[in-house]
């Protein structure tokens, strides 16, 4: 029988290998006749390049034989994810600590649960301490706004040693395509989602990964829930990476308010649902 190794995005093969041939009819297969592909998304380019073939002897079933796939096509794409190291297990390295402490260090990772113990921590205080926090909780629910009106970045927060080894962990990097005119404002449309958004907020939440220099006069903002701001402590790192609501006032004053150059992140769970309706 035949084991493929499938990746982790599914894709369908339709394997068809020739009778086997040697001394016995127990040697393993060593040729492959044809492949079939059925994956509308990858066009087939996701099967892996290797496959075991395994004897069906039950007394000699320990016998493996690895083939590449031929195919001038994989040996294309093969070549290419060489070339560009995806995909080489062998190079590849573990992170260091201070690339982990890096990622522990971003607000989604450690300042979200912190703040939430710290809430419930002054909650349980007693005398002015839970009066200040009492004023500055009902501050953050009922009066913040500063999360509609472009927030507060601070670029020696978003230039800081943690989001700098933030963007070295994964890595996230960016490559500039084009020049962006300074003078105009722009709405940018981040896909996909994913769990957390990782790489959306270590291109656009911090300036770890050079933005302001790869294109000089942007500033972007990224765009979240309104209920994030809602939260103690949390939304004031958040506003400090210039992380804004994603409100429609919110997305008006940062387009039409504050001058050239500053835009929008919004981050969608597909490729057109940021995108606005033509009617």
């Amino acid at each position: 029988h035949l084991i493929l190794d499938l990746p982790r995005s599914p894709v369908m093969a339709t394997i068809e290998v020739e009778p086997p041939t040697g001394e016995s009819a127990n040697d393993p297969v060593d040729k492959v006749g044809s492949i079939e592909y059925a994956d509308a998304h990858s066009d087939g380019l996701l099967v892996p390049p290797l496959i075991t073939s395994k004897s069906s002897d039950e007394d000699d079933d320990s016998k493996t034989a690895d083939m590449l796939l031929t195919t001038p096509r994989i040996k294309a794409e093969l070549k290419a994810m060489s070339e560009s190291g995806i995909g080489n297990i062998d190079e590849a390295k573990p992170p260091t600590w201070t690339e982990i402490i890096g990622l522990l260090a971003t607000p989604l990772y450690s300042a979200l649960p912190l703040s939430l113990l710290l809430c419930f921590y002054l909650i349980r205080c007693n005398g002015w301490i839970l009066y200040l926090f009492l004023l500055f909780l009902t501050y953050t629910l009922f009066i913040q706004d500063f999360q509609n009106t472009g927030g507060f970045p601070l670029p020696f927060y978003r230039k800081s040693f943690a989001f700098r080894n933030f963007v070295k962990y994964f890595p996230i990097e960016v490559e500039k395509m084009a020049d962006l005119d300074p003078s105009k404002n722009y709405i940018f449309g981040y896909h996909p989602h994913g769990i957390i958004g990782m790489g959306a907020q270590g291109v656009f939440a911090t300036d770890a990964t050079r933005f302001s220099k790869l294109f000089p006069g942007i500033m972007p903002r990224l765009l979240t829930l309104d209920l994030n701001f809602r939260i103690p402590f949390f939304s004031l790192l958040l506003g400090a990476q210039g992380v804004c609501s994603a409100s429609k006032r919110s997305c008006m004053h940062i387009l039409t308010k504050l001058g050239p150059g500053h835009s929008v992140v919004l981050v969608s769970l597909d490729e057109t649902s940021w995108c606005p309706s033509p009617t």
